[in-house]
């Protein structure tokens, strides 16, 4: 499934507002599986982010739910820029390993990347989504309606809280 975005054809000028300069900007989404070949992609961008930048073990790239899941691999100009996961876990649907390349952060991308997955989900007919937030990004989650539960606990060395949403 392929999706292409017009930087100006958003209806959600709000989403845009940091690329405003970048009005020819194209955005095209993936979705794959584990067994396409352009899922190398998404295991590319786990490795720069959560590997090289966050210390991450690298064994931790791929996963056994990647079999199952469904990943968005976000491309700017033919370029990947970022990606996420849409899985079941435990009865539970849920998004994570969202990454988006460091250079193009706090620009926009990563609610681009969310509202896409939330499309994905919806049209699926999934409307209650969990997350694992690595703390500091849960004001961006917050952002976008998710609601922290629970206690902070520690992933992989770094802090977590889990939230949810309700589309």
């Amino acid at each position: 499934y392929q999706r292409r975005v017009h930087g100006g054809g958003i209806s959600n000028k709000n989403l845009f507002r940091a690329m405003e300069n970048k009005s020819q900007s194209e955005f095209q989404f993936k979705w794959v599986k584990a067994d396409d070949p352009d899922f190398e992609h998404v295991v590319q961008l786990r490795t720069e982010i959560f590997h090289s930048e966050q210390g991450i073990d690298k064994s931790l790239m791929v996963d056994d739910d990647d079999q199952d899941g469904f990943h968005v691999v976000m491309f700017e100009k033919q370029q990947s820029v970022g990606s996420g996961r849409l899985v079941k876990i435990d009865g539970d649907w849920r998004i994570g390993r969202v990454c988006i390349v460091k250079s193009l952060r706090g620009k926009g991308y990563g609610k681009l990347l969310m509202e896409e997955c939330h499309r994905f989900a919806l049209e699926q007919g999934i409307k209650n989504i969990k997350i694992e937030s690595q703390r500091p990004q849960q004001k961006f989650y917050e952002k976008l309606g998710y609601e922290a539960y629970g206690d902070v606990f520690v992933k992989v060395g770094i802090e977590h809280i889990k939230m949810e949403i309700s589309l």
